[in-house]
């Protein structure tokens, strides 16, 4: 049986979210957003050094508390979501989905414990695995392991 996946209804919360992201960022140039990814890789730097110096001077301790990486990051988010919106997606509603890769791919604007994940080639949604046909060659995942939501 096959089911059609109704996109705009699965992506309706990638929009919102993506649309939240374009208000947050009315009123800043693009110099703004270029400054926050330049602290941002600042930090990465100054978060390198810790890691290899074990301590910050203390000149590195007053830079990384003027560092604004919020620009950068909803920037990135920005980037991620509208790379969602380019896939398909699959809600997958059932205790199994068997497919054709070994491991299911949760796109950017989902919580992990969300069932929705990038369409595969192969998808067949089943509350059993015995209900696969006998000659099935794929993977079969256990959704409800994926997204840690069991049944009580």
């Amino acid at each position: 049986m096959f089911t059609f996946i109704d996109q705009r209804q699965i992506k309706a919360k990638v929009y919102a979210r993506r649309e939240e992201i374009a208000n947050e960022m009315v009123g800043f140039t693009r110099f703004d957003i270029i400054r926050s990814h330049n602290d941002k890789n600042r930090m990465q730097e100054l978060f390198k050094s810790l890691s290899e110096n074990g301590a910050w001077t203390e000149e590195e301790q007053e830079e990384i508390r003027n560092l604004d990486t919020t620009l950068a990051n909803l920037d990135h988010e920005y980037e991620r979501l509208n790379a969602t919106l380019g896939q398909d997606l699959m809600e997958v509603k059932t205790k199994y989905v068997a497919t054709d890769v070994d491991q299911l791919v949760s796109p950017a604007g989902f919580h992990p414990s969300e069932p929705v994940f990038v369409q595969t080639k192969v998808a067949i949604h089943v509350n059993d695995p015995r209900d696969l046909p006998k000659n099935f060659k794929g993977y079969i995942h256990n959704v409800e392991e994926l997204t840690g939501n069991y049944d009580k």
